[in-house]
């Protein structure tokens, strides 16, 4: 195998975004509310993982990895800040933790 053979193959992670649909079920004055809309998804690439798993400095994963995987907007141009991640309905913010970890792989190598 050579890098050539590795990139025709998909191997370097590209920067394209994958559609996700993100339920989220929510109170606004009392009333259950239920919203579905699309975010985008970037697959993380090693070099994301490594960053989250080895950079003390990082002080939440699943914020950074919002931050840095989620896209919002009609084409998916628009970046949530690390400030916007951590103002976030916990519960918005774990349909996007599942959204990236959908894209990624993570649900189907727990099944295994």
């Amino acid at each position: 195998m050579n890098l050539k053979e590795l990139r025709e193959k998909g191997a370097l992670v590209a920067d394209d975004l994958i559609k996700r649909e993100i339920t989220w079920t929510h109170r606004v004055d009392g009333e259950e509310m239920v919203d579905t809309f699309s975010v985008f998804v970037r697959k993380a690439s090693f070099g994301l993982v490594d960053r989250l798993v080895n950079d003390e400095s990082i002080k939440s994963q699943a914020t950074e990895l919002i931050v840095e995987c989620i896209r919002l907007g009609d084409d998916g141009s628009e970046k949530l800040t690390r400030k916007d991640v951590q103002a976030l309905d916990p519960f918005l913010a774990n349909e996007m933790v599942m959204a990236v970890r959908s894209v990624n792989g993570v649900d189907d190598a727990e099944k295994n």
